[in-house]
């Protein structure tokens, strides 16, 4: 029997697509999996090198396959869209993808431990709160403007004049408006408590792409960038008097805080919108 020495597995949500290739390149088997059959599959194989492309769950198969002992190369789609041949579909793109892995030169991406998806979960999710914010905002503005009135730029000012305009019985709003208007508001409190949750100016800080010093691992040094606690210069030159520096990407996010306002959010949720 030919030995199998890569195999490039195409990812999807339900049913995966195998193609198994010898030392020389030649495919010598393909296979459909169910989501369920995948590790068991692999766990049957002898050590091999495992190409996998970019994608939703891709860092998530990687840790899995390692851990059956299995060498694994996450690559980029951009590379491995021209190894691609004939027609467009599963198969061919399992193929492509262990085409690819075989190439020396062919750079993979680095596999993200579950912490550093952690991370990398807060920014999204805060990402897409502050985001949310800003076109609620410029919403609410030019709603406004159509009912001739004009406010300054910025959230500070609309946050100040709203609950203004809401008390002002003279300024030709509508009642309907006006409800409208403060549910908008209060939209815009519950953005403002959920990026206060992630933690406050967390876009300021690392965001783990440069940092060196991995999130799962904890170590200080004098002016070192690449620790977790960085300790400058002047602090020791002053006798240890002095500021630390937290260089923890998203160190400052109470990870209590987070979890409780998201099941706080889920809680108070229509259930018929749910459905």
């Amino acid at each position: 029997m030919t030995e199998i020495t890569t195999v490039g597995l195409d990812l999807a949500k339900q049913v995966f697509h195998v193609v198994c290739c010898d030392a020389r390149g030649k495919v010598v088997g393909k296979r459909m999996l169910r989501r369920a059959q995948v590790l068991n599959y692999f766990a049957n194989l002898t050590p091999v090198l495992v190409g996998l492309e970019a994608c939703a769950g891709a860092h998530y198969w990687a840790r899995e396959l390692k851990a059956l002992g299995h060498r694994v190369k996450v690559l980029p789609p951009r590379a491995v869209k021209a190894f691609v041949q004939g027609n467009k579909n599963d198969y061919n793109d399992a193929l492509a993808i262990a085409e690819a892995a075989v190439r020396p030169e062919m750079r993979g991406v680095a596999v993200k431990t579950v912490a550093q998806q952690d991370v990398q979960a807060l920014h999204r999710l805060r990402s897409q709160c502050v985001a949310s914010r800003t076109a609620l905002g410029n919403q609410l503005r030019g709603l406004l403007a159509e009912y001739g009135l004009v406010l300054p730029p910025g959230l500070s000012a609309l946050r100040r004049r709203v609950p203004e305009l809401l008390e002002d019985d003279e300024n030709g709003l509508s009642d309907a408006f006006r409800r409208l208007l403060a549910q908008g508001c209060r939209q815009l409190v519950d953005l403002d408590e959920h990026i206060a949750a992630y933690g406050p100016d967390n876009h300021l800080r690392l965001t783990g792409l440069h940092e060196t010093q991995s999130i799962d691992q904890f170590s200080y040094g004098v002016s070192d960038r690449g620790a977790s606690i960085r300790i400058p210069v002047g602090t020791v030159d002053d006798g240890w008097k002095g500021r630390l520096e937290d260089r923890r990407p998203a160190s400052n996010g109470d990870p209590y805080k987070i979890a409780g306002r998201i099941i706080q959010t889920v809680k108070s949720a229509d259930i018929k919108d749910l459905v």
